[in-house]
């Protein structure tokens, strides 16, 4: 009875072509806001693992996997404050972000970890999977998108560095030399 939208790797691994190949160190789930102290109660009393708790994140262990609940959308931008907004119901309380939507929050959190920690080549073949999976893509409607949230530049650069290793099929607009390049290779 708690609504919930799962995102990033447990949503993105159907539009791989083979979806074991979308590998995934955990699954995510954001919550409202309102019934997070409710979930944490509700895991306890299911006798859930619980390996951390904070006022914005739960990390559980079931069967193994990792799951962190979060109590917010967990990215760089406030364009996502009301993710459930953003989303449309899949079925009962389980949501699920709008196709453009979703690219672009998997872009806003790509951003977070390139700004504190890095990040993986998973993360950017995720980009390439989903522009892949949405039929005559619009680049001008994610790039206003970009802008909205205060992302376009960056938007733009990881556009091009999937133009560039993935062939992904966007206009690259961004100029990535070799010292941006080393850059990435490093983070």
């Amino acid at each position: 009875g708690i609504d919930h939208i799962f995102v990033k790797g447990v949503e993105i691994k159907s539009y791989y072509p083979v979806p074991e190949l979308r590998t995934s160190g955990d699954i995510d789930v954001i919550l409202r806001r309102d019934k997070f102290e409710s979930a944490y109660k509700l895991l306890k009393e299911s006798n859930i693992i619980i390996t951390d708790y904070s006022t914005n994140v739960i990390t559980a262990k079931v069967d193994d996997i990792e799951i962190e609940f979060h109590s917010n959308a967990d990215v760089i931008t406030d364009y996502f404050d009301d993710i459930f907004n953003l989303s449309f119901v899949k079925y009962e309380h389980t949501y699920s972000l709008k196709e453009y939507e979703h690219l672009l929050y998997i872009i806003c959190h790509l951003c977070k970890h390139l700004a504190y920690r890095g990040a993986g080549i998973r993360m950017l073949m995720d980009i390439d999977v989903l522009v892949r999976s949405i039929p005559d893509f619009d680049l001008k409607r994610l790039m206003l998108m970009a802008e909205k949230a205060g992302i376009k530049q960056c938007t733009s650069v990881l556009l091009s560095l999937c133009k560039k290793w993935f062939n992904t099929p966007v206009e690259s607009s961004a100029q990535i030399n070799d010292k941006l390049m080393d850059c990435f290779d490093r983070v």
